[in-house]
């Protein structure tokens, strides 16, 4: 409804355009969020029987990302071409076996005004040392204060902050 002049509500009648549209809305931030990476994290833990050691953490608008290293058997074999296809598979279930054990390893953070934001359903993927996690809604990456990793909160103040 419209209010004229005298604060009384108005309908226009059918097929009356109050706003001729269609329109397009362009928003633009002052100034660009920036992600920002936290480094010489030492977080290590077991998930799945596999030792893992988380060392960094990159937050943007839209997602957490986390770095990690894979502590390998002592008896897997190096990478190389002299592998047979019995080592190869071994390598194989070895590299598949870490990365269903960090698929679900970031699990949520924490905002500063004390938030949880849950993270265990949400859309991740991950692999070659790197697992993110896409927020369900945007989130300031300096509002973040930590992060939890299997259940265990990393606080990023104590972290490296570069910011990019």
């Amino acid at each position: 409804s419209i209010t004229d002049e005298n604060g009384y509500a108005q309908n226009p009648g059918p097929g009356e355009i109050v706003i001729p549209g269609p329109f397009d809305l362009t928003f633009t931030l002052e100034e660009p969020i920036l992600p920002i990476r936290y480094e010489r994290a030492d977080v290590e833990m077991v998930l799945t029987d596999i030792p893992l050691r988380f060392t960094g953490f990159e937050l943007s608008a839209t997602e957490l990302s986390a770095a990690y290293e894979a502590v390998n058997p002592e008896d897997l074999p190096e990478p190389g071409p002299a592998l047979s296809p019995e080592e190869n598979d071994r390598r194989f279930q070895a590299t598949l076996a870490v990365c269903r054990a960090v698929q679900d390893s970031v699990q949520g953070l924490w905002t500063e005004d004390g938030k949880y934001v849950d993270l265990s359903n949400s859309e991740s993927s991950g692999g070659g040392g790197n697992v993110s996690c896409r927020y369900p809604y945007p989130i300031d990456p300096t509002a973040v204060t930590a992060v939890d990793v299997a259940g265990t909160r990393v606080e990023l103040g104590g972290l490296e902050r570069l910011e990019e």
